[in-house]
């Protein structure tokens, strides 16, 4: 127990109120764009829905199947045991942010927070850990230091890619 309350005070300091993802960041939705829903718990759901949080879809395949440039699919909390294949080709600063993840072999906690420490457009973050080894593995993200300036600038580059994201707009992936 002590330990864990050290790693929260330790994060509290080095980062302030909390930590900013950076898969917000990278991966916000277009405004104004539908919701597809997948919640496979859900009695009501089925892949015959039209997709809405009432009547929800039941796997992940149904929404991505049916949805269209701009839209985004909402994955409710759940266990899905498929195989999703896209059909569309999917937009490019995603598949960069994904390449970017595997080329560098960071997990992308560990990225959004060291991103988050060698922005100096960043001045408040917030934290999104539940649990006191998600704030220690926050920590050990944030002390090893910023992003190298090549890691920086690839983000930089993706983030150009993505469509425009006015301020107050909901978070989630477009497929295009």
């Amino acid at each position: 127990m002590r330990n864990h309350a050290i790693g929260a005070k330790r994060a509290k300091g080095i980062l302030g109120v909390g930590v900013l993802c950076l898969a917000v960041f990278l991966l916000c939705q277009p405004a104004f764009a539908k919701t597809l829903t997948v919640d496979g718990a859900s009695p009501k759901a089925a892949d015959d829905n039209p997709g809405t949080a009432e009547a929800p879809f039941k796997t992940i395949q149904a929404a991505v199947d049916k949805a269209q440039p701009g839209e985004t699919v909402s994955i409710r909390k759940g266990i899905y045991r498929e195989e999703v294949k896209l059909k569309a080709s999917g937009t490019s600063f995603v598949e960069e942010s994904l390449r970017l993840l595997d080329e560098t072999g960071l997990p992308l906690p560990e990225l959004a927070l060291r991103f988050v420490i060698s922005n100096p457009d960043i001045s408040t973050v917030l934290m999104g850990a539940r649990s006191a080894g998600e704030v220690e593995q926050n920590v050990r993200a944030v002390e090893k230091g910023p992003l190298p300036d090549e890691i920086m600038k690839r983000v930089r580059d993706i983030a150009a890619m993505a469509p425009f994201r006015p301020y107050g707009e909901g978070m989630g992936l477009p497929l295009r």
